[in-house]
Order: structure tokens, then C-alpha cells, then sequence
């Protein structure tokens, strides 16, 4: 029997740019209609790009949210190898003007069980086909577990 082959994610930093829109607006992932664009660390060799847009879109089956994202999609953009530099900064507590470190826990969360919420500096993206500019605004970062089939 053949063992699958083992490609090393550990110090890959990804951007998932997911974004579900209709005319309207936003609408909830499960709805459907969804966009992805997915930003890779241009460190990524070509084994590690592969398995990243994977396991994003669903192909790579598994467990955990993203096997269930990919049948959300309507459209898949092709992904970008970029320098990937996130600038965020802790929450200031307004009365005493320290810095707090500051995380939101979800026992059962489906995507993450344990985020560190921060406040973006720059959050921009710009593309031909998905814009965005959350600059200033609240955010969750987290590592995420795959494990695949």
C-alpha cells in the first residue's frame, strides 16, 4: 500500500481573502455565491503552493472547515505568491492606555478554537476581481490545524 506523501506547511504564511457577495452585500459563507482569493507567501515552493490551494478549496478533503468552503464558491481566483507582511497592533484599554492582550476562545469553533483578536494597521487588498480595505478595524489571527484524509 502506498503511504501519501508528506508535504511540510509549518512556516507557511497564507491570507485567505474569502468574501461572499451578492448585489445587496455580504451574505453568510454557507449561502453560497462566495469568492476566494487566496494570498501564499512567495517563500512557498511549488509542492507547498499546490497542497495550500488544496486544502483551501476543499480538494483535499480532510477534516475540519475548509473541505465544507469549497462547495460555497462560485468563483476561485488564481492565487498570488506575494510578500506577505501583516502589521496589527494589541487593544488599547481607554482608561488606563494599556495595551491588552487580548483573545477570543471558541471550545467548539469550527475554524478556530483560539484566536488572538487584534486591530489591523493595514488590511488592503487590491486586485482586478477582489477589493477590500479593512484597515483599522477588528481582527482574529489564529494557526489552523489540517489534517487530511
Amino acid at each position: 500500500m502506498l503511504k501519501p506523501a508528506t508535504v511540510i506547511l509549518d512556516v507557511l504564511v497564507t491570507l485567505l481573502a474569502f468574501q461572499h457577495m451578492v448585489i445587496e452585500g455580504p451574505k453568510a459563507i454557507h449561502e453560497g455565491n462566495g469568492t476566494l482569493q487566496l494570498f501564499i507567501t512567495k517563500n512557498a515552493n511549488e509542492k507547498q503552493r499546490q497542497a495550500v490551494v488544496n486544502i483551501f478549496i476543499g480538494r483535499a478533503k480532510g477534516e475540519g472547515p475548509f473541505a465544507i468552503f469549497g462547495g460555497t464558491l462560485k468563483y476561485i481566483l488564481d492565487p498570488q505568491y506575494v510578500a506577505i507582511n501583516s502589521k496589527v497592533e494589541n487593544f488599547i484599554n481607554p482608561v488606563t492606555r494599556e495595551e491588552q492582550d487580548t483573545k477570543i476562545q471558541l471550545p467548539k469553533g469550527f475554524i478556530f478554537k483560539l484566536a488572538d483578536a487584534v486591530k489591523t494597521k493595514v488590511m488592503r487588498i487590491l486586485t482586478p476581481n477582489l477589493n477590500f480595505d479593512d484597515s483599522g478595524k477588528n481582527a482574529f489571527y489564529s494557526m489552523v490545524e489540517f489534517k487530511g484524509p
